[in-house]
């Protein structure tokens, strides 16, 4: 199944976080496969475009220090009229000329339904390039949240088993006949936690502390490979000098069947939540 590539572009970090946050509810609400990267500025976006990155969905502030949004848009389109590109902006001056670079949607920052017309706008580029989630090639979407607390733990699946503060399990079922990569976040806090399952014998473990508020992403598709620490603030860095030598990052997936997810936080674990995604699987399909 393709991943949506989806870029924000906005020197106001405040609003990086509100898309960022919307577009990930909408997405695993909707089974979509995705990835998002965040740029502070034109420049940051268009290295990684130079690079070879392609984005199906581009949001671009308008009012940015150096090159403004309609000519990163612009730049866009020399290249690829594919890009559906969305204006999230506190001017609606620039409407026009937005619309004259084939943006699909135009925000308004100030508008007190921000997040509804994100939503909208997600809904109309998913509608436009008909992309239907749950019914790619027989794999289904899947998530398991699970969470600690000081007497054990909440969990939204089928087997909450208790095992106090410093360490929690979760049974995932994976309904494919083929080994499922999985997309891994670990919120902390958590003293160099160590996520393993058990079924298979492959683990992760962090050599840094994860402060509370930071989060762990890994995505062990070979394919998309990636080990990204996001902190509280919002800015992200290479989490790869955070794993340890061990750490079977690309190996790391969920087996046919039952696999047995064992988080183990050094210290007080009882306010990390960790979240696993995958698709179920089918060889030959």
């Amino acid at each position: 199944m393709r991943t949506i590539q989806i870029a924000i572009c906005d020197d106001e970090k405040q609003f990086i976080e509100k898309l960022d946050s919307t577009i990930r509810e909408y997405c695993d609400g909707h089974s979509i496969f995705y990835t998002i990267d965040t740029f502070e500025n034109g420049s940051q976006f268009l290295d990684k475009c130079e690079a070879g990155v392609r984005y199906d969905i581009v949001y671009l502030d308008i009012n940015m220090d150096g090159m403004n949004g309609i000519q990163i848009a612009r730049k866009i389109r020399q290249t690829d009229n594919g890009t559906n590109i969305i204006f999230s902006t506190a001017f609606i001056k620039y409407a026009i000329e937005g619309y004259q670079v084939d943006a699909i949607r135009y925000l308004l920052k100030t508008d007190p339904k921000y997040r509804e017309l994100i939503i909208e706008s997600l809904d109309a580029v998913f509608e436009k390039i008909n992309y239907k989630p749950k019914e790619v090639n027989g794999m289904t979407r899947q998530e398991a949240v699970f969470k600690a607390k000081k007497a054990g733990f909440t969990l939204p699946m089928k087997m909450p088993l208790g095992l106090g503060s410093k360490s929690f399990v979760c049974q995932v079922d994976s309904a494919g006949n083929a080994e499922a990569p999985a997309e891994i976040e670990i919120t902390g806090a958590g003293e160099m936690p160590t996520l393993v399952n058990e079924s298979t014998g492959e683990k992760i473990r962090l050599v840094q502390p994860l402060p509370e508020g930071d989060t762990l992403v890994l995505d062990t598709d070979p394919a998309r490979l990636k080990v990204r620490i996001r902190h509280g603030d919002g800015s992200e860095e290479n989490g790869f000098g955070y794993l340890s030598p061990e750490s079977s990052v690309a190996e790391f997936g969920l087996r046919p069947g039952e696999n047995l997810l064992h988080y183990v936080p050094q210290g007080d674990g009882s306010r990390s939540v960790i979240r696993v995604r995958w698709y179920d699987c089918w060889e030959g399909v």
